[in-house]
């Protein structure tokens, strides 16, 4: 099995807005990354995994979690998710002051 980066950046944050951090289409096993150690009291963030089950079907929610306040353990890693026809790997801060959270997407195959 082969790690690689398929993507990484920072995502300044506004808060209610959803924001797509990487829309990859090829067939990869991947997991992101999302480091919420500038989070404190108050803030909340949802990470969500959308993928597609068929080549022409609409993509929906595969994972999602959610993640309140100052993190003792900050760097969040998802499961490995399967994406054959498309996926969607999006950050939403709903609560708190904005913040710049760093991400990146790995690639396990």
């Amino acid at each position: 099995m082969a790690l690689a980066v398929e993507a990484s950046g920072s995502q300044a944050c506004t808060v209610t807005t959803t924001h797509t951090l990487s829309t990859p289409a090829t067939n990869k096993t991947r997991c992101i990354l999302v480091d919420l150690g500038t989070a404190v009291s108050g803030d909340t963030f949802r990470i969500d995994i959308l993928v597609k089950v068929l080549t022409g079907g609409t993509s929906a929610i595969a994972y999602s979690a959610t993640y309140s306040n100052a993190q003792g353990e900050p760097i969040i890693i998802s499961p490995p998710i399967p994406i054959f026809w498309g996926g969607v790997f999006k950050l939403t801060q709903t609560a708190g002051t904005s913040r710049t959270i760093p991400w990146e997407l790995l690639t396990l195959d």
